[in-house]
């Protein structure tokens, strides 16, 4: 009687079943991080969407005009509230105030602050804290041109003729950005700034918001409601305020 033939696997067998597996598993975790990358991305816009939300609402409540980026407040230690806090009574923001790209932060210490990065929130526990043991946190930043003016106190200088009215409405409204990925709580971007030579600059403040959160591009709301994402050169054509004129082909050093 002929012998049944061996069904165990031989070395050479094995070896070539875990090569097949070790490259299966090459080709599907780069499709597996992209599909959380682009889930990552979608949350993103739809905080920026909510955020937006809570703003129409504070708008609804103060005759038109967006939340500024620093609301005075006399209840507050320093006299003020970042805008993070201010819709907190319209929306309670809660996670919403931070990119799921960037929640990655040291622990929060009152009298310190931190400057974000593209996957790292940001802090204030110096200058506007919303209470005298709970900093001001986020990893958005809102275009401070949109804020309505009240002064060098809350306007840090920038001259009232750059800046626009404030409303939810307007001429260009689908071309001024008002919330973004930023690694500060907002910034006055210049179409003429020069891009900084590395990611996360704080000067020339179009820099705040030229991040690599999202595949390369960062995420944004615009004046009009619309939430998009966007190529960081294309930071450069929007109308950031009054005097804006959009400029063109910016090379991005490190991107």
């Amino acid at each position: 009687m002929p012998k049944r033939g061996s069904t165990a696997f031989t070395l050479v067998e094995m070896l070539v079943v875990v090569a097949i597996i070790g490259l299966l598993i090459a080709i599907l975790l780069p499709a597996l991080a992209r599909t959380g990358s682009k889930a990552k991305t979608a949350i993103c816009l739809a905080n920026l969407n909510q955020i937006m939300q809570a703003n129409i609402a504070f708008a609804s409540s103060n005759d038109g005009y967006s939340v500024r980026t620093l609301e005075p407040n006399a209840n507050a230690p320093s006299g003020g509230m970042w805008w993070t806090s201010s819709l907190f009574d319209y929306q309670h923001p809660g996670k919403l105030v931070f990119c799921p790209e960037a929640i990655n932060t040291p622990t929060p210490t009152m009298g310190t602050l931190n400057i974000g990065a593209r996957h790292e929130s940001w802090w204030d526990g110096v200058q506007y804290p919303h209470s005298s043991t709970e900093t001001e946190r986020g990893s958005y930043g809102q275009n401070m041109f949109v804020s309505r003016f009240r002064g060098s106190m809350t306007n840090w200088g920038f001259p009232q003729s750059h800046h626009w009215s404030g409303r939810l409405s307007g001429e260009f409204a689908s071309e001024i950005p008002l919330f973004l990925d930023a690694i500060w709580t907002g910034g006055y971007a210049y179409n003429t700034d020069t891009p900084g030579a590395t990611e996360g600059y704080m000067s020339g403040q179009t820099n705040r918001f030229a991040l690599r959160r999202h595949e390369g591009k960062v995420n944004l709301v615009l004046l009009d409601g619309s939430a998009r994402t966007s190529e960081l050169s294309e930071l450069w054509l929007l109308r950031w305020n009054k005097i804006s004129v959009p400029v063109d082909g910016v090379v991005i050093p490190w991107d």
